[in-house]
């Protein structure tokens, strides 16, 4: 039997059929609304030396609780060809808690960065973890964020601009930050993820940025960062009053690397662009996988590790009886909504650092990150070299994902999911 709404509907019969997500019927949401009240009153009733939960926090599980729901505010769409309305659900465009808007985000992200942003040369992943005395300054201090993050860059710079022989002096880099809150265990652990130009670049003929690459980076440069890390680092927290002479002097005495680590065995070569897509989306992943979380039974929840820990456990256990286990998780990954001067908006939001030009690097439609000026505008990001824009995407497809619409924007993302 015919169908009279295909019939009088343009849409092809082969197109894809808006399905709306049901956050309410999944396991987080179930966990979160029947244990949030209890969760904040009993750590209200707690005593005045132990942590609380802060208000983002709370605000952020409120707003999961809201998310997807048509009780609390929907847009209506109408197709004119077969008169169907559809509604669509508000989300609460959270950063952390809520694994549907925080996938959404780094989605939308990696393919901005990719089209947009990143030019085609080759990239480097660059990850900086600190001492356990340090991350607490990390989590409290978003100075020290700000701070210790411009350290390692101008380490990594040197470093980079030393093995590029061809570059001229005043050489610059291109470089995006990912600060991530959370580790692979769903702990607290400030840590940094940046994507270097695997180069540097200089102003060439006409002003348009030359590339020069950085020649045989080996494991003895990362050494290298690694022990400027440590020594410029405790020196930035002893200036800034930070650190004392003791704690300084007994964090820089140890033979080992005294918990400073750099690891940057990540590559990826210019042509590979869907690779450098696949490792922003790694970047800016969400803290929290609802696949990852099961229910073992009543009460007792699962949630399954991507790799096993020190002891060989491949799951953490939680008891749905007390809440506060299943949930004070959340209260270390979930960051602050904080202005332009700190380099993190929320707990993995990408910030650009580059080279020194007055112009700008073409990404101001995206919301999440910051540019100080680069040599990478005079990049053309839609095509390379060859002139070839990206598999699977036209030339009016690119001028339509370069504008700011996030609508836009995302649509031709989940396209280019496998």
């Amino acid at each position: 039997m015919s169908n009279p709404a295909l019939e009088t509907c343009s849409r092809p019969s082969s197109a894809r059929v808006y399905r709306p997500r049901r956050p309410a019927k999944t396991l987080l949401h179930k966990i979160t609304r029947e244990n949030l009240e209890t969760f904040l009153t009993d750590d209200e009733q707690g005593d005045d030396f132990s942590a609380h939960v802060p208000l983002h926090v709370e605000a952020a599980f409120r707003q999961y609780l809201k998310c997807g729901l048509l009780c609390h505010g929907f847009a209506r769409a109408y197709c004119a060809g077969c008169g169907h309305d559809f509604l669509l659900a508000f989300s609460c465009k959270g950063r952390d808690i809520c694994p549907s808007c925080s996938t959404r985000r780094m989605v939308e992200t990696a393919a901005h960065m990719v089209d947009n942003v990143l030019p085609r040369v080759q990239f480097r992943q660059w990850v900086l973890s600190v001492p356990k005395r340090v991350r607490w300054h990390l989590a409290h201090k978003p100075e020290v964020v700000s701070g210790l993050l411009g350290v390692f860059l101008r380490a990594v710079e040197t470093t980079i601009r030393q093995r590029s022989p061809e570059a001229p002096p005043g050489s610059r880099f291109g470089a995006v930050v990912f600060v991530h809150r959370f580790g692979s265990y769903l702990n607290p652990h400030i840590h940094y993820h940046v994507l270097v130009t695997d180069g540097v670049f200089s102003a060439g003929q006409d002003n348009e940025a030359e590339f020069h690459p950085a020649l045989n980076l080996d494991d003895d440069d990362f050494l290298a960062v690694q022990m400027k890390m440590r020594k410029r680092g405790l020196r930035w927290l002893h200036r800034h009053g930070h650190l004392d002479d003791l704690a300084v002097h007994t964090m820089d005495s140890a033979d080992h690397a005294g918990g400073w680590s750099v690891n940057a065995s990540v590559t990826i070569p210019d042509w590979d662009r869907h690779g450098l897509e696949r490792l922003v989306r790694y970047c800016a992943r969400p803290p929290i996988s609802q696949e990852r979380l099961g229910r073992l039974n009543d009460e007792t929840l699962v949630y399954s590790l991507r790799k096993p820990t020190v002891d060989g456990r491949t799951e953490l256990v939680e008891l749905l009886h007390n809440p506060a286990k299943a949930m004070t998780h959340a209260t270390g990954i979930a960051g602050p909504i904080v202005k332009v001067d700190h380099p993190s908006s929320g707990s993995q939001a990408p910030v650009l650092w580059s080279a020194g030009s007055e112009r700008k690097v073409a990404q101001s439609g995206h919301r999440n990150s910051r540019s100080i000026g680069s040599e990478l505008a005079t990049v053309d990001r839609g095509s390379g070299k060859d002139g070839h824009r990206p598999a699977g995407f036209s030339d009016g497809q690119a001028a339509e994902r370069s504008s700011p619409n996030s609508s836009a924007m995302l649509g031709h993302a989940v396209t280019r999911l496998p």
